[in-house]
């Protein structure tokens, strides 16, 4: 594994190359053909190396990982269930064909690009890489005995917004922004896990797709105030927030689901400063006229569609 960093020369104004890191498959690093001044902090798996104390530790959120002892610093908050397996052991021990992203779960990576989602199910994704287009695609079931043969949407969702948030291609490129990209890599990945009579996919820019919400172009959504937007993500459903600018560019973003709504209310792709997993009115400033939308199909019973008022 080999990550690159570049940047651009001040003196010639030419993109060059100031670091290259290689790594066993633990993460640990092959010093002898690795080399550059240390810009980024971020390195195996994307996770950040604490350098502190000299522990060098990657931060995977739910707990540290030493890549030199090729174990996890702590036990799996999760050990419970998985018993059979020991709670220290970074991905099963076998970092080839599994990934973990948050010290919390793995997943089953095969022929290189498909994820099992470690929740209880059995479904399979793979990962379509068409630029800003990076979804998971519904690729049936494995055989597992473990697992039901159902699909969780809510960790569908959940590491779609960490699958945009990750993807270089939706970073700010010059007065360029990404939100409608990042909505619609969540929409592609739920349109091909659910069946509908019509798909809930909406194209277009943020205020194209706006505007199609708000004039209930597509059935698969409803229109609701904040605070049953909020209800339904925490619940796992799907919510969408947008602003229609009638003069410019609109702003169109997703609400965090599942262990998401710890790092920021909203799953938020737009310009540099305020990207990634931010408070609603950083997504869209607190002036600013909004409105939401659930996802019907993905509302869970908890949420009773008949007492919610279609504005």
């Amino acid at each position: 594994m080999r990550y690159n960093d570049m940047t651009k020369s001040p003196e010639t104004n030419e993109v060059v190359e100031v670091q290259q890191t290689h790594f066993y498959p633990f993460g640990g690093i092959i010093a002898d053909i690795s080399w550059g001044r240390d810009v980024q902090k971020r390195l195996f798996n994307g996770k950040e190396l604490d350098a502190s104390n000299s522990l060098y530790w990657y931060d995977y959120g739910a707990r540290q990982y030493d890549a030199t002892r090729c174990q996890f610093t702590g036990p799996d908050p999760l050990a419970e269930k998985y018993y059979e397996y020991n709670s220290y052991a970074y991905c099963h021990n076998s970092p080839i064909n599994r990934i973990d992203v948050l010290g919390l779960t793995d997943f089953i990576l095969l022929s290189g690009a498909t994820k099992t989602i470690d929740d209880g199910s059995c479904a399979v994704f793979r990962a379509v890489n068409d630029g800003v287009h990076q979804f998971f695609q519904f690729d049936g079931y494995t055989d597992s005995p473990l697992g039901t043969k159902t699909i969780n949407l809510t960790s569908l969702i959940q590491e779609q917004q960490i699958m945009n948030e990750e993807n270089p291609n939706l970073k700010q490129n010059g007065g360029n922004t990404f939100c409608n990209y990042a909505t619609q890599n969540i929409l592609k990945a739920l349109d091909g896990a659910i069946q509908t009579s019509t798909s809930v996919y909406l194209g277009g820019l943020a205020n194209e797709m706006s505007k199609s919400l708000h004039n209930n172009t597509n059935l698969n959504f409803l229109r609701v105030n904040y605070e049953e937007a909020r209800i339904n993500a925490q619940e796992g459903g799907l919510s969408i927030v947008t602003y229609y600018n009638k003069k410019g560019h609109g702003h169109i973003a997703t609400l965090s689901v599942g262990e998401n709504i710890e790092k920021g209310e909203v799953a938020n792709i737009g310009i540099l400063e305020y990207s990634g997993f931010v408070s609603l009115n950083k997504a869209i400033a607190k002036t600013k006229t909004k409105e939401f939308f659930i996802l019907l199909v993905n509302t869970l019973p908890q949420i009773e569609i008949t007492n919610i008022t279609k504005k």
